[in-house]
């Protein structure tokens, strides 16, 4: 369709709609940034081969069998501060930014009263990911603002994005003590993961002459799948050492189910207006997860234990979580469907660990946790920034109750040369801006959990 240079603000915001979701679509492309149990979140998740009490579950169900008497329940709260910042996301000097808050479960677990002196059996419900971002941003110009050669007495133009993403797992784990130094195990993770994203972007024009023009594009999904994953462990003890290797198997569908839609219209254009909408339901949704393995070890010097892991996770091929079809008007396509894929990235940690009295240990830690983010971005988890994050805290015994208190910093950021420019600029000449722009991610952490 022609465009006057007038409406290129339009156009602006209108591809500002493309490129949000792909800035902030989940954090669901980092597979390192929960972590589970009191000190395994002091020490980052780096206990693939020493971690203790029901987070087992998780890291390392192998190392249950180290447990002994009775069951008990285990809950970790992680009260966290998010922030994602888009610097000149928007045009050079307009930034994006979304902020969030919230106290977060991240494990539940206890022992099954059943396996005897040889097995021990143990479930555990934990929070896998869990994302929540609304981002948007609003622009007025008025005449006095505007190129006079424009003709145009006001612009207007606003974009919103809304993402909310929930993946819990629940689990029933085994584990085996076939000798003195070894250990064996298995979790069987049933999952639920859901979804649901929109984005709106309108843009409005009026000239001298009283003509106006506009421009609206808004489109969504959600969706929701249950899956069933194994992870498999096992551990060796030697003198000082501690050692654990798991696997963690591809995820297998079980059922699900999506529906999305989209609209766009122009309106007041000298071509003529223009108007195409699509909503599909009850659409086949199937998510994926990938295969890694995972190694750890501990050395216990007197009263200071090094922890450390390291974990592969697999690439994922591009594939369609829903797919539906396309709607077309006057030669812009919009894509109604949702696409995932991953590229494969390796994770590592380190975390100290002292005993100061019998009844206090303080820890700290530094992990990475890297982007899978494919190089060609996709609707599900693009999220494209590397994340390193530090935690330090301790471990109290009061009665017979454990307390930990923690506090951690996660931060990260990553050039992002998809830039489109409310401003004004047209995005090829944006990406040829030395500038560009870039996105920085800063989460701050306070950790507080309990035994019985």
């Amino acid at each position: 369709m022609p465009r006057t240079p007038s409406l290129i603000l339009l156009v602006a915001a209108f591809a500002m709609v493309e490129v949000i979701p792909h800035t902030v679509a989940g954090q669901d492309a980092h597979y390192w940034t929960q972590q589970y149990g009191p000190r395994a979140s002091l020490l980052g998740g780096a206990v693939i081969g020493s971690v203790d009490g029901f987070a087992a579950t998780f890291y390392n169900p192998a190392r249950l069998s180290l447990l002994e008497g009775p069951g008990f329940a285990l809950s970790t709260q992680v009260l966290e501060f998010e922030s994602i910042t888009v610097e000149n996301g928007a045009g050079q000097g307009v930034d994006l930014s979304t902020t969030r808050s919230g106290l977060e479960p991240s494990l539940i677990a206890g022992r099954l009263p059943f396996g005897g002196d040889a097995h021990t059996w143990a479930y555990s419900l934990l929070t896998r990911q869990r994302v929540s971002n609304d981002v948007s941003t609003e622009l007025i110009f008025s005449a006095d603002e505007i190129d006079p050669e424009e003709g145009l007495e006001r612009v207007v133009g606003t974009v919103r994005f809304e993402n909310d993403v929930r993946d819990s797992w629940a689990g029933v784990s085994w584990a085996h003590r076939p000798g003195r130094r070894i250990g064996l195990g298995a979790t069987m993770f049933g999952a639920l993961r859901s979804q649901r994203s929109r984005f709106e972007g309108i843009g409005q024009s009026l000239d001298s002459a009283g003509v106006g023009e506009a421009d609206i594009d808004i489109g969504g999904h959600n969706y929701w799948s249950v899956r069933l994953l194994w992870k498999l462990g096992v551990y060796y003890q030697v003198s000082t050492l501690d050692l654990g290797l798991t696997l963690t198997t591809p995820s297998v569908q079980l059922v699900g189910q999506g529906r999305a839609g989209a609209s766009r219209g122009r309106f007041g254009d000298d071509e003529g207006d223009a108007l195409a909408a699509d909503l599909q339901d009850g659409l086949d949704a199937s998510y994926r997860s990938p295969l890694s393995v995972g190694l750890g070890a501990a050395w216990t010097l007197r009263r200071t234990r090094v922890h450390g892991s390291a974990e592969w996770f697999s690439s994922l091929d591009p594939y369609d979580v829903i797919s539906a079809g396309a709607i077309t008007v006057e030669g812009d396509t919009v894509r109604v469907g949702v696409t995932h894929g991953a590229k494969s990235v390796v994770n590592w940690g380190v975390g100290v660990e002292h005993r100061f009295s019998p009844k206090v240990k303080g820890f700290a830690s530094l992990v990475t946790d890297q982007s899978a983010a494919p190089d060609e971005p996709v609707a599900v988890g693009t999220a494209p920034w590397d994340i390193a994050l530090g935690t330090v805290g301790a471990d109290f015994a009061v009665g017979e109750v454990r307390l930990t208190l923690g506090a951690g910093l996660g931060f990260g950021n990553s050039p992002f040369d998809r830039v489109t420019d409310l401003l004004g600029i047209s995005q090829s000449e944006a990406l040829e801006d030395a500038t560009g722009a870039r996105i920085r991610y800063r989460s701050w952490r306070f950790i507080f959990g309990f035994e019985l």
